[in-house]
């Protein structure tokens, strides 16, 4: 059997291509934002709650954006006053956790991050949530809103 140039070189194409298409798929799930789960149970059920990306600075790409002005549009989803909110991510956990209430674009008041949960107030109204996670470098801001009946 004869081996050419050609078919060393055709060899080396379909190598690096393997290699390219294997790198960005795995670059790919590189970049992508931690999912943020919030939920939050009645005496009936457990329900989830939307959660939005605010903003995000991810693997050198970023985003900018307020919870207030993410959650603008939404439609608040309705818990029970004194409702305790669950946060779980998808797939490692943040180093550091910091939780905030945004009771207007410009204000927010730290809450107690500690047990990863979100305790709404009781007084009837609507409230906007940011949880910001940081992994390393890298930082997200969620958003979540919600209405006391």
């Amino acid at each position: 059997m004869i081996i050419n140039k050609y078919t060393i070189g055709l060899a080396f194409y379909m190598l690096f291509s393997i290699c390219v298409i294997i790198g960005c798929s795995n670059q790919e799930d590189y970049n992508k934002v931690p999912a943020l789960n919030a939920q939050w149970s009645d005496s009936i059920q457990t329900r989830s709650i939307p959660v939005t990306v605010a903003t995000y600075n991810w693997n050198g790409q970023m985003t900018y954006g307020g919870p207030w002005e993410a959650t603008e549009k939404q439609k608040p989803t309705l818990v029970e006053g004194n409702a305790t909110i669950q946060l779980s991510f998808n797939g490692t956990s943040p180093d550091e956790i910091r939780i905030r209430e945004y009771p207007s674009k410009t204000e927010f008041k730290n809450i107690d991050k500690a047990s990863n949960q979100i305790i709404v107030p009781n007084k009837p109204g609507v409230y906007v949530f940011g949880v910001d996670g940081t992994w390393g470098n890298d930082g997200v801001i969620y958003a979540l809103k919600v209405k006391v009946k």
